[in-house]
């Protein structure tokens, strides 16, 4: 079964470590964000690593030659347990598929509130449940999006009460 697995390198060479990694046959990911720096005066887009000295490869235990991941130069290894025959740990599914969403084809982490479509907007005057936070259950009305954090008017202790949390801790009520 074809797996997501994490890889440790040297902290500064992942870039490196997953290009030799995919000229061995395995699909490799290994996430960067871009960020803005200030050089002489000058704004510089620059990227960094989202895990510093980790990345990402696919591949079958069973059928894959993975510990030549293992051979790769810059410090490559998988991350292993299990004492005297180690075995690569997966990574869960639904993790990984989550942490695919937020990637584009080049490796480079999206962040939601820099999207052009800001899902946030689709909220806006819409009944919403808070599923996540410390109001969890409470039922409101979203009254404003002008950011990734939305405002909420909430009914509690028989009050309105307007309250500012994350786009993903909230869903619309059908």
């Amino acid at each position: 079964m074809i797996r997501w697995y994490c890889y440790q390198t040297e902290r500064g060479r992942e870039q490196d470590a997953a290009a030799q990694i995919t000229d061995r046959g395995f699909r490799v990911l290994a996430i960067q964000q871009e960020y803005q720096r200030i050089i002489r005066g000058a704004v510089v887009a620059c990227c960094r690593q989202l895990f510093p000295g980790y990345g990402f490869v696919q591949f079958d235990v069973e059928a894959d030659p993975w510990p030549r991941i293992n051979s790769a130069r810059n410090g490559v290894r998988i991350v292993t347990a299990g004492g005297d025959a180690p075995r690569p740990i997966p990574i869960i599914t639904a993790q990984m598929e989550r942490l695919l969403e937020w990637v584009d084809e080049t490796g480079m982490f999206c962040d939601p509130r820099s999207d052009p479509t800001r899902p946030w907007e689709a909220l806006q005057d819409q009944p919403v449940r808070v599923i996540a936070g410390p109001f969890t259950g409470f039922n409101g009305l979203c009254s404003m999006t002008d950011s990734s954090r939305i405002a909420v008017l909430l009914t509690m202790f028989g009050q309105v009460r307007t309250v500012q949390i994350d786009y993903r801790q909230v869903e619309a009520m059908a």
